[in-house]
């Protein structure tokens, strides 16, 4: 858990059932932080105890052995029970106030300032001790600072300046880059099955 000691948190960029990502920094780098929410859901199913924990594994498995220049890559990956988690914020909470002092607008964030702000603790569990402290997988990945695909079109990214028509060439790159990513995830077994603009 020493790891996290030196993770900022910044900004909510994204919230799904999966859980959080935050962008953050870690070790002088902007990267992207992803915490998967390890919650019970109706028995059988992938969001049940058993079945969330199984999903987790895997991609966590799966991102830690992937180093491909199109696929984005994770550095660090920690799961950790609520308490543990507990016990790391009291810790960045402590620092957090020593910083907020010594700066003008108190604007830095800690893991603690940022990321438990709007945790919700809530819903069913199948266990009284899952319900008494669940688990939370931390991954600390690269951030895609030029971000995603649906903002560069919106943006017109793809767009010839000069005549107002489709850039082919800057689309193929794009679909070359994608591609290429996907080679490598087949290459090693790996089938993405949520791939997005978004």
């Amino acid at each position: 858990m020493a790891v996290l000691r030196d993770l900022k948190i910044g900004p909510l960029l994204g919230r799904g059932s999966y859980g959080r990502v935050y962008k953050g920094r870690w070790k002088s780098v902007t990267v992207a932080v992803k915490i998967i929410e390890h919650r019970s859901g109706s028995p059988g199913t992938a969001s049940s105890s058993a079945g969330k924990q199984i999903m987790v594994g895997r991609e966590t498995a799966v991102a830690a052995s992937m180093a491909h220049p199109n696929v984005v890559q994770t550095y660090h990956i920690s799961t950790m029970s609520a308490t543990q988690r507990a016990a790391i914020t009291s810790t960045l909470r402590g620092e957090d106030a020593v910083n907020s002092r010594d700066s003008k607008n108190g604007s830095r964030q800690s893991a603690a300032a940022g990321a438990f702000a709007d945790d919700d603790n809530g819903g069913s569990s199948s266990s009284e001790d899952e319900r008494r402290d669940p688990l939370e997988t931390w991954m600390i990945m690269e951030f895609c600072e030029k971000g995603s695909l649906e903002k560069a079109m919106r943006r017109g990214k793809f767009i010839s300046a000069e005549h107002g028509e489709p850039d082919m060439i800057g689309i193929y790159k794009a679909l070359l880059d994608t591609a290429s990513g996907l080679d490598y995830l087949h290459s090693i077994g790996v089938v993405h099955g949520d791939l997005k603009t978004a």
